[in-house]
Parts: C-alpha cells; structure tokens; sequence
C-alpha cells in the first residue's frame, strides 16, 4: 500500500434508501476528476439491503456496517480510517450536477486557512437550498418563531450564493474538511445523533481560527425529504437545545429554549383550525406538538444512540435481533400488579438499541404470571353492568374509527386478524363493522370469551395457528407483542400471513414516553416480569423492517388511567384504588392526560406498516 496520501476521502453514511445512495455513490465517481480518491460507506442499520448493494457494485470501496448509530457516529466510524489530505461528508441522497472533486480540491489548496467548505445546493425540482446559515442566538430563534425570515439563522438572498464568502456554519449535505482542521478540533461529537453535527463542527473550526466557506464552483441537487416524519422535527429541535447547553450559559441557552418553544407553540395554533379538516395540516400539527414538548423538556430526544454498558453489564440474547452483546441495565423493577417476589431488570441490546426484560418468562410461568382471575385483560365483561359495557364497547369504536386503526378500518371490510386478542374486544368491533375477525389467544378463558363475541378463535400461539399464507387483509396486535418471546419471529409470520399490501397495526408501551421517564420503574406501563420488550420509536419501527414491512407511520397516544395508576405506584407501591374507584380517576385524568399528549409523547406507540 502507499504511503502517499489520497488527495480526497468521500464519506458516505447510509440508513436504508438503497437506489438514492447507488445513485449518489454513480454520481460522486463520474464527477472525480483527475485526483486520487479513496470511498468509504459506512451502513448504519439499514434493512433494504443497502450494504449488499454497495459491496456488489462498488468493489473498492470500504464497507463498514453498523447498527444504527447515529449520523455523527457513523461518520466517525470511517474518520478513524481515512487517509485523505481532505475528507468530504456526502449525504446518501446527493448528486453532483456541476464541477468535479478534483476542482474542489483545487480550489481547496489554494485556501489554505479553509477548514470546512460547501457548495451551491439544491432541491429536486431545481430549487436554491439555502445552505449558509447563522449560529443559533436567542434573537435568531424569535425571529424564526414570528417569521421574520432576514433575521434568522438561514441566509435566503440567492446573490449570496453566487459568490465565494465565509459563513457561520454550512449545511453538512456536502461539506468538505481539511486534514489539518479535523486533527485540531477532533471529530463530530457523536452526543448529536441527527441535525446539527455540523453546527457543532463548524462552531469548534471558528473558534479555533479556520474559515468555514461557501464555494460556488460546483453544484449539487440534494433529494431532501424535509420532515416528512414527525419525529425528525422533534429531533432537530432536541439538537438545537444541546448545541446551546454545550457552548451558551444558562441565561442564553434559556432563551434559545423560549424561542424554540414559541415557535412551535405559534405554528400550533396556526395549524389546528386547519388540521380540523385537511390531513395535510393535521400531520404537520403532530410534528409541531412533538417539537414543542422536546422544547419544554417533557420529552425525550426521539432518536438516540443506545447507552454504554454500565459496570456489571449483563450478556443476554435480544429477543428482537438475537446479538448476544453486552446489555446495559437501565432499571429495576418488581411485579407491582400480581406481586411476585423477585426483581427483574430492563437492559439495552447494543447491537439494535432494543430495551428487554433480564430475565425473560418462560411457557412454564405463563399461569403464574397471567392468572384468569386477576389479570385485567381477561376479565370478562359482567352482563349485568349493562351501562359500563355500553360506555367500553363505544370507546373502542371510537379508538377503531378515529385511533390507531382508523387506515385498517377504511381499507376494508376484508379479513382481519387479532393476535393476543384477549376477550376479543377489539377484534367484536371490527365484526360489528362488516369485517370477517379471527383471533390468537394463549388464555382458554380470555379465547372463551372472545369466542362468543363472535370472533373465530385459536386457542394458542401464533406458530400453531392454522391459518393459510396470504389469507388476511389486516393484523392488529394491540398490546400484546411486548409479551411475546420473539418479536421478530412473530412479526415475520404476520407477514407471510398478510396479502400484499395488507396492512399491520401494533399498539405497544411507549419506553420512549416522557410517563416512563419521569416514573421509571413506577412506570404502569412497565409491567415487568410480563412486558418482555419496551419499545421505543426507533426500535419498532426497526424490528418491523427487518421482517420486510413497509414501516408507514409511529404516532403515539396515552392509555386511559395510565397516569393516575403510575402516581399510586410511586406514592403507594401499588394499586390502591381499584375497581370502579379506578375508572373513576381515569376518567378525571384523562383530560390532563390529553392536554399533556398535545406537548409531549403518550405512553403507547401506534405502529401501521404495509406488506410490500
């Protein structure tokens, strides 16, 4: 091997979008020039096939695949192995439309005292990105929130982008550094795993004297998707906040957080009337509520990197990915509705960040811990609380009709599947709406009762169901895949038993909700030893793609008399108020619930995915 130095090392980092990042990496080589060029792509956890395909077709480029990571992460996993006198981070969805890597380079040397560089960018349809920004301030950020646009941080004037100038910070789509740069200031701080990396990046070359610039002699078309998912504001949001608690005092990262929170506040109320009538507003409302409760600290960032391994890190099997890596624990818990003794822990999967429970019940513990009598999803409903079953029967239509599985009701009547059905509530309602319900059931008596709702049942599991492949139209599991010991595995039968196009709803905990943050192992939802998974949004939706489903949507939502039950877990240990003194209390909670779900995450993840 030289020893001679590459002149340029092109970083790649991918996340799925197979034919964008071929299209990038075509792209990226017939626009190199006459320099010498060494590529590195580095697979953050795709599940489309993206490394393969890139191994396949590209031979000489390094390969590195990862879990999902991060983007500043990932980027770093290639930064300790290049060699090049420049290192340019390529975005997976960019094509080079004007002028070389070897023009860069060129115009690169000859400013010697550039440590970062970008180019003109633009959209898919031709249109100017506006990729020279401001650094974040406390003004900045009110600006942007009363749109005030000639004070915020994003440089709009196109002439700007015609001529070579310094700026604050570059959008990272296409960013060029020199050697030198990132040896001083080190590499991207991995504590931002999407958005504002580069912020960060930029700030740290200013402060350390190098010039960020704006180049104008190449161009580039780069297919953003904006925010498309809800969750990638939310996100942003979280970043600005850290890049302002890493570099500002107290007084000026406050106000960066006032701002960022009347923005999404204003953009609220400006979206709701709209959103009562158009899908359109209604989704960017969502993004919008999700943002603000980031901005006012009742939520978590939405994407994050899995935790170190704590000191005496347990080893144990992931139920979701099978890596047997360290775990990190995360709490401990204790049968808080059956009372068990034991304790059991909740630990992280390095390898696909999945949180599980360690140790996992067994099929021998089944009737320990689910007991007929005392487990509340078994109940049957008493026939002579006539007035109560009313009240639940329209509760779950409207859940049905307007909730998590208001896509699967419009796309039907068809033939629809409900595992871990329980008494058959949900699976009734479908039936009461046309639909030909089937259902999966572990407890005789839960599939009794389901049995004379109507709903053709098995008594069992999934893997001894006899159902043909292709034979459904729709599967639903509403709270029951966090008991089930291989999700996966269930999720790739339901798979095989749906048509294509056939559509999947999971309702699981939210382990991601500002409830289980703030309770921890008070949290209702938690439920160990029974919950042998705790979700998050990432981790779903990651386990479903691996199966092969189309992920289209996680929304979240909050359980009725979730909150009022996690308060008596943390003032009394336990359940005191039950019976009708604890439908009672969720009845009153459940508009502070609502209020609180506008601004922040609910404790259950609504998951609707699509068979290719």
């Amino acid at each position: 091997m030289s020893h001679e130095r590459p002149d340029l090392s092109v970083v790649v980092v991918t996340h799925n979008g197979r034919e964008l990042a071929l299209a990038s990496l075509r792209s990226a080589r017939a626009a190199n020039g006459p320099i010498d060029t060494e590529w590195f792509v580095v697979d953050s956890g795709s599940a489309d096939g993206t490394p393969d395909a890139v191994a396949a077709e590209f031979t000489d480029t390094h390969l590195i695949r990862l879990a999902n990571v991060g983007f500043a992460a990932a980027n770093n996993a290639a930064l300790e192995h290049v060699r090049g006198r420049y290192v340019l981070l390529l975005n997976p969805d960019v094509e080079i439309d004007r002028g070389t890597l070897a023009e860069l380079v060129r115009e690169l040397d000859a400013r010697p005292r550039v440590g970062a560089a970008s180019v003109v960018q633009r959209g898919s349809a031709g249109e100017l990105l506006p990729s020279i920004r401001r650094f974040p301030s406390p003004g900045r950020q009110l600006a942007e929130a009363f749109r005030m646009r000639a004070l915020s941080e994003t440089e709009r004037d196109p002439d700007q982008y015609q001529q070579e100038r310094s700026a604050d910070w570059l959008v990272g789509a296409f960013l060029a550094v020199r050697r030198e740069a990132l040896e001083e200031v080190g590499a991207l701080d991995e504590r931002f795993f999407l958005y504002c990396e580069e912020t960060d990046w930029c700030y740290r070359m200013k402060a350390a004297g190098w010039d960020v610039r704006h180049l104008p002699a190449l161009a580039i078309t780069h297919h953003c998707g904006g925010y498309e998912r809800p969750e990638l504001l939310a996100q942003l949001t979280f970043s600005k906040l850290l890049f302002a608690r890493k570099h500002f005092g107290r007084l000026r990262r406050g106000a960066i957080r006032f701002g960022l929170a009347a923005r999404h506040g204003l953009r609220l109320a400006l979206l709701a009337p709209a959103a009562l009538v158009r899908p359109g507003p209604r989704s960017r409302l969502g993004a919008e509520s999700m943002a603000l409760g980031v901005a006012l600290g009742l939520s978590r960032a939405p994407l994050r990197r899995a935790e170190p391994p704590a000191e005496g890190a347990r080893t144990s099997a992931c139920p979701a990915c099978e890596a047997g890596s360290d775990a990190a624990p995360l709490l401990v818990g204790r049968d808080r509705m059956l009372g068990a003794p034991g304790e059991f822990a909740v630990v992280r999967c390095r390898a696909c960040g999945l949180a599980y429970t360690d140790p996992q019940l067994g099929p021998e513990d089944f009737e320990r811990f689910y007991p007929a009598q005392r487990y509340p999803s078994f109940e049957p409903l008493d026939p002579a609380r006539r007035i109560l079953r009313r009240i639940d029967r329209a509760r779950i239509d409207t859940t049905v009709r307007f909730g998590p599985y208001r896509e699967i009701l419009r796309s039907g009547p068809g033939r629809i599947l409900d595992v871990g059905c329980g008494r058959g509530d949900l699976a009734a309602t479908f039936r009461r709406h046309g639909w030909d319900t089937y259902g999966v059931e572990p407890s005789a008596a839960a599939a009794a009762s389901a049995a004379a709702h109507g709903v053709t049942m098995h008594n069992g599991s999934l893997d001894d169901a006899p159902f043909e492949p292709a034979s459904f139209d729709a599967i639903v599991m509403n709270h029951s895949l966090e008991h089930i010991p291989s999700p996966a595995g269930t999720l790739e039968q339901a798979l095989e038993l749906l048509r294509p196009g056939g559509l999947l709803a999971v309702s699981v905990p939210n382990f991601g909700s500002w409830q289980a943050r703030r309770f921890g192992s008070d949290w209702y939802q938690l439920d160990v030893p029974r919950h042998l998974q705790h979700f998050e949004r990432e981790t779903l939706a990651g386990v479903a793609e691996r199966a092969g489903f189309e992920v289209v949507a996680v929304r979240t939502s909050s359980m009725r008399g979730g909150l009022q039950a996690s308060l008596q877990y943390r003032l009394f240990g336990r359940s005191v108020i039950r019976g009708r003194g604890w439908r009672a209390l969720s009845w009153l909670s459940a508009p502070v619930v609502a209020g609180i779900d506008i601004f922040a995450d609910g404790d259950c993840l609504n998951l609707l995915a699509r068979r290719p």
